[in-house]
C-alpha cells in the first residue's frame, strides 16, 4: 500500500491521524518520522512532527514444509495471544485519569484559578475539559497556550506510559475549542460560497492540522469546491479551490 503522510502537534499525534486514515491499530501500520516537532518559548510549537505510514507489509511464508512443523502454530491460533500482549500494554481510563487530573490540579493551584476537571471518554478518545472562570491565561492569544498545555499533557502520559499505548486525548479549555471549531467551520462556508460566486481561489492564512482538518472537512461537504493544503511546517495552510466551470 502506499505511504500517507500525516503532521501533528507532536509524533504521537500524527501516528494517531495516520492510523484514524487508515482504519487500523497501531501494531497492523508501519511508520516513518520525517520531523520531529520544534518548539519554542513555553512549549509552543514552532513546526509540527510529520510521519509518514502505511500497511504493514505481510511476511512472505517461507515454505509448506514449514506448516508441518508443530513449533509454528496456524494464524487463528496466535491472534488471541496477540492481542493479551496488546491489552497487558494498553493503559485504562482510570490510570489515564489518576494521572492527568492531579497534574492539571497543580497546574490550577499554581495559577491560583479555579476550574472542574471533565474526563469523558468516547470510544478511543478521552476529552478533558477545564470548565469554570478567568481561565484565559490557560488558552492564550488564538489559543497557543491551550496548544502548548496540549503537548505538555500528552508529554506526562507518554512518560508514565512507558511505552503502553493509550487513547487519543482531547483537550479543552472554557469550551474555547468547541467555539473555535464552530466560528471557524463557519468562516471556511462563507470563503466557500464567495470562491463558487468568484470562481477564484482563496488562499487561508496558515494554520495547525487541527484546524486545517476542520476547513476540509467542512468544506467537503459544499458542492463545486475542493482543497488542498499547501506549504511546509508552521506555513502550511487550506486553498479553497472552485470547480471551473
Amino acid at each position: 500500500m502506499e505511504w500517507i503522510e500525516t503532521t501533528g502537534q507532536n509524533v504521537e499525534e500524527a501516528k494517531q491521524k495516520a492510523l484514524e486514515i487508515l482504519g487500523l491499530e497501531e501494531q497492523e501500520a508501519e511508520f516513518e518520522v520525517l520531523a520531529e516537532e520544534k518548539t519554542g518559548l513555553f512549549g509552543r510549537v514552532r513546526s509540527e512532527a510529520r510521519v509518514r505510514a502505511r500497511v504493514k507489509p505481510r511476511q512472505v511464508r517461507r515454505g509448506r514444509k514449514n506448516s508441518q512443523n508443530n513449533s509454528r502454530k496456524p494464524r487463528d491460533r496466535q491472534e488471541p495471544t496477540r492481542e493479551g500482549r496488546d491489552m497487558e500494554s494498553r493503559m485504562t481510563s482510570k490510570q489515564i485519569e489518576e494521572i492527568i487530573i492531579p497534574f492539571l490540579q497543580g497546574l490550577l493551584d499554581s495559577l491560583n484559578r479555579e476550574a472542574e476537571i471533565i474526563v469523558e471518554k468516547d470510544n478511543e478518545i478521552m476529552e478533558v475539559r477545564l470548565v469554570g472562570d478567568n481561565l484565559g491565561v490557560l488558552i492564550g492569544p488564538r489559543g497557543t497556550v491551550l496548544s502548548s498545555l496540549y503537548d505538555v499533557v500528552n508529554t506526562v502520559i507518554q512518560k508514565n506510559a512507558k511505552g503502553a499505548r493509550y487513547p487519543r486525548i482531547r483537550l479543552d479549555v472554557g469550551d474555547y475549542r468547541r467555539k473555535r471549531r464552530e466560528a471557524l467551520a463557519q468562516f471556511a462556508r462563507q470563503l466557500a460560497e464567495e470562491a463558487k460566486d468568484t470562481s477564484k481561489e482563496i488562499v487561508l492564512e496558515p494554520m495547525n492540522a487541527a484546524d486545517r482538518k476542520i476547513v476540509h472537512d467542512t468544506v467537503s461537504d459544499i458542492e463545486s469546491v475542493n482543497t488542498v493544503s499547501e506549504g511546509e511546517d508552521a506555513q502550511r495552510r487550506v486553498v479553497i479551490i472552485p470547480d471551473k466551470k
